[in-house]
Formats: structure tokens, C-alpha cells, sequence
């Protein structure tokens, strides 16, 4: 008896058997999971219980319109999942943690594969350089055994909660030791760290930190919330493909005046306006605890 789970699997736009069509371009393709309310109200459920945590990944995903746990593109060889699993050792963990947890569910999705996607050097050697334009649609994704056992992956919600533990151990728990080390506070702080993190991994999120710390102890202030403006700011301008409102967007925060739309903003400076909508800096809300998500808490 099969141990995926016997429900149909949701159809895709294209379909999960069509080739990649952009390989080694600034585009990629997009295996868009239908239909898009059925994979927003799945991210919406897993952040319904208010905790800090779960506002981080809405922040994260949107609150589900940009990402979701059925996500699958050719974006730096591979990108999948509600955070954009996309290096190659990110892959590579996000297997072996699903192997380790679900061996039965691993062996039967990718058969006779399955120990390649659990060998680094392989996934390095086969995801088309593992990112960038080079990469795009020219790495795993264009193995058609790969894309159909991960579809059947990521769309068992039995398995969500691997992904949203992957989240929380790779970029939240980092950022989080980080946030404690600096002596810092406030909640809107910590969810900048951790949506810069999911960006720029945590290693990349500290260099940006200190950057942003040496600025603000150039201007003579050491303010907590300096240093999460300054962090912010590098963050959006570094973009490498900015949008029009992007300055705009920081201006309007700085001054203290209403936020402009969404609308023209690029990648980071969507991810700001969520920041500012679901942790409002005046605010000031203190930091308590992560809490969890309640996929962690229902016994699943």
C-alpha cells in the first residue's frame, strides 16, 4: 500500500510533466500549484495563531500571495517550498531532514533517485551552478523524476510542518541568537533580521548587521532602533532589481507619513511593507518569546 497520501495531487500551470522552458535566462519557469486561494489559505492557516513566529512568515510569504509550501520554479536551478528552499545545501538539508522524518514518503517520491538528492557533491554537481541566470531552468528542476517527487513532497500537508521546522531552525533560531547577543528588544527588530536572513541567509544578514551598527555608531547614536532603519535601508537599496516606490517607501517610513501601496515596489521592498504593516515600529512592541506554529502544536 502506497504511504503518499491516496487524495489527488493538485494540478499545476504548467503542468509538473512540462520541460523547463527559460534555461540559462534572466527567466525562469513557474510551476504555479491551482488553484492560487487553495495555497494561500494553507499559509494562512499555519500562521492563524498570532505568535511572533507566525507574523514572521507572513511577513515572509505575504500572508501566502507571493509564497507557499507547493512553490516548485527553476529559479537558481531549483527553488521550492514556503521559503524558497533554493542553495544547494539547502536542498540537500531540506532532503535529508524529510528522509530522516519520513523515509517511507522519501523512498516512494524519488525511488531508485533518492540517494543522490541525499549527496551533496551530486546536487552540486547537477543544479546548473545552483544560482543566477546560469542556473535558471538548468539545474534540478529539469529533471522530470525530480519535479514529480517533490511535488508529491510538497503537497502533502503531512509534511508542512518539516518545511516550517526548516524555517524556523536555518533562519529564525540564528537571527534569534544574534538579536540576544546585540542586547536588543523590540520585536520589529528581530522580524527585520529574520526576513533579511531568509534573503541573505544568516550569515549575510549579520555582515549587513554590522555594517548597519558601524554606521550608526559613526553618526554617534547606538540605538536599537537606528540600527534597524539603517539595516532596512542597505536591505531595500541593495535590490538588484529595484522598483520605482522602492525610495519612496523609505521616505514615507522615515518621515513618519503614511505608506504608500504595495504597487511598485520590488522584491525587498514588498518584503518592508509587510515588515511595517505586521509590526508596526511605533509601536514598540518588546520581544517575549518565538512561540510556535500550529502545525507544531496539533500532535501532526
Amino acid at each position: 500500500m502506497s504511504t503518499l497520501d491516496a487524495s489527488p495531487i493538485p494540478a499545476r500551470s504548467p503542468s509538473i510533466d512540462t520541460e523547463p522552458k527559460f534555461p540559462r535566462t534572466s527567466n525562469y519557469t513557474v510551476y504555479k500549484p491551482q488553484p492560487p486561494k487553495r495555497v494561500q489559505n494553507a499559509v494562512l492557516q499555519a500562521c492563524s495563531n498570532g505568535s511572533f513566529i507566525s507574523r514572521c512568515l507572513r511577513v515572509i510569504t505575504r500572508d501566502g500571495q507571493s509564497k507557499n509550501f507547493e512553490t516548485i520554479t527553476g529559479q537558481d536551478g531549483l527553488t521550492f517550498g514556503i521559503t524558497d528552499f533554493a542553495s544547494n545545501g539547502g536542498v540537500a538539508e531540506f532532503m535529508k531532514i524529510v528522509e530522516a522524518k519520513f523515509p517511507e514518503i522519501f523512498r516512494e517520491a524519488f525511488a531508485g533517485n533518492a540517494d543522490n538528492l541525499l549527496n551533496l557533491a551530486w546536487i552540486k554537481a547537477n543544479n546548473g551552478g545552483g544560482k543566477g541566470k546560469e542556473a535558471n531552468d538548468n539545474g534540478l528542476i529539469k529533471f522530470t523524476w525530480l519535479r514529480k517527487g517533490l511535488d508529491l513532497i510538497l503537497t502533502n500537508p503531512k509534511l508542512h510542518a518539516v518545511q516550517l521546522e526548516n524555517f524556523r531552525r536555518g533562519k529564525v533560531e540564528p537571527s534569534l541568537t544574534t538579536f540576544q547577543a546585540k542586547g536588543y528588544v523590540q520585536e520589529f527588530t528581530l522580524a527585520a533580521m529574520i526576513g533579511i536572513a531568509n534573503s541573505r541567509g544568516a550569515g549575510g544578514m549579520r555582515e549587513d548587521l554590522e555594517a548597519a551598527i558601524g554606521k550608526v555608531n559613526n553618526s554617534g547614536s547606538v540605538s536599537e532602533a537606528a540600527v534597524a532603519k539603517v539595516l532596512l535601508e542597505r536591505y531595500v537599496l541593495a535590490d538588484p532589481n529595484p522598483k520605482p516606490n522602492d525610495a519612496e517607501l523609505l521616505k514615507a517610513w522615515f518621515s513618519n507619513k503614511d505608506i504608500p501601496s504595495e504597487s511598485g515596489l520590488g522584491h525587498r521592498a514588498k518584503r518592508v511593507f509587510w515588515l511595517l504593516k505586521i509590526f508596526p515600529p511605533i509601536q514598540q512592541k518588546q520581544f517575549t518569546t518565538l512561540g510556535d506554529f500550529p502545525l507544531l502544536n496539533d500532535g501532526e
